[in-house]
């Protein structure tokens, strides 16, 4: 099973922090989501481009609809915190060259890493629902999307408003009719 687990580094956790990581304790946030065929790892996707997205209720994950795709994400708030926590430790004095070059190399493969999604074509999508608090979506092999994405030890599918999630299951049931 091919898994992508994506760790969010907070400035704390960052290795540029240095000496504020001990002052301040040690905050991170896990992304893990399952990443099997039909699924795959691709870009991130511009909210402006997608037919509709939602976050989760802590806001930090958002599911979107495209009209090729359903994708899995980290918010863009929590990326706006990532791009400022990076920004800080890169302008944090002390370093020597060596020092900042090294730092510089992991800021930028943190960044680059975390700015993907997972995403399945809606061709491979069969059906999708919303029952007992979950949004359910499900490929045509059976198995369900995301479903064991979580976030912080919260399981991402449980974590969508109500309203939110029905939302996400009729436009999605729209775009999957259309397919077929």
């Amino acid at each position: 099973m091919k898994s992508l687990s994506i760790l969010l580094v907070a400035a704390t956790c960052l290795v540029a922090q240095g000496a504020s990581a001990h002052e301040h304790g040690s905050h991170s946030t896990f992304l893990n989501a399952s990443c099997d065929d039909p699924m795959r790892l691709a870009r991130r996707h511009d909210l402006d481009e997608a037919r509709l997205a939602i976050n989760t209720e802590n806001r930090k994950i958002t599911l979107l609809l495209t009209d090729r795709v359903v994708a899995l994400q980290l918010s863009d708030r929590v990326m706006a915190k990532i791009d400022r926590k990076t920004r800080e430790a890169g302008d944090e004095d002390g370093d020597n060259m060596l020092g900042q070059i090294i730092k510089d190399a992991v800021l930028t493969t943190v960044r680059t890493a975390l700015n993907h999604s997972a995403e399945c074509d809606l061709h491979d999508i069969e059906s999708a629902d919303y029952r007992d608090g979950e949004l359910i979506i499900t490929t045509r092999s059976g198995e369900r999307l995301f479903s064991h994405a979580d976030i912080d030890h919260e399981e991402v599918m449980t974590n969508f408003s109500e309203r939110d999630a029905r939302e996400f299951v009729k436009e999605l049931r729209k775009r999957i009719d259309r397919g077929r």
